[in-house]
């Protein structure tokens, strides 16, 4: 093959790559979007309102443990609560639910609502980009790995 076309495979290859993403912001990755949530904990002290940045004074963090068929679990933290559930990746791995458990009916049940629902901007290494309506507010959280 000649040059010029080993160089336009080569460009239309790349072009290929870097346009592939499922989210509004960020870019392709060989890692699942699972490999990608449960590395490590997340950090946050930015809430997005409004198309404002908030500081939270409450630091949240929020782990992932242990994903199969895109179902795992979760503890999300603050300063003052701390909640642990199911996460669910729906929407063709778009969208984030958590569900909360509710209650211990017996020692064989555990009951779970969803807690809340998160539409996934943006999913790197390094940035976890979630935004959800709350109250008719639409609310961003960028967490980030420390």
């Amino acid at each position: 093959m000649n040059k010029k076309r080993i160089q336009f495979i080569f460009f239309m290859i790349v072009l290929i790559f870097t346009s592939c993403s499922k989210y509004e912001y960020g870019n392709f990755s060989l890692k699942t979007p699972e490999d990608r949530l449960i590395e490590d904990t997340w950090f946050s002290n930015v809430l997005i309102s409004k198309g404002k940045e908030h500081e939270i004074t409450d630091n949240y963090n929020v782990k992932f443990k242990y994903f199969t068929d895109r179902k795992g679990s979760y503890t999300f933290n603050t300063e003052t609560n701390s909640y642990i559930g199911e996460v669910r990746l729906e929407e063709n791995k778009t969208k984030l639910v958590f569900f909360k458990i509710n209650e211990y009916a017996d020692l064989d049940t555990i009951t779970s609502s969803i807690f809340n629902s998160w539409k996934i901007n943006k999913l790197t290494n390094e940035e976890l980009w979630i935004e959800t309506n709350i109250e008719n507010v639409d609310v961003e959280i960028k967490f980030y790995r420390k």
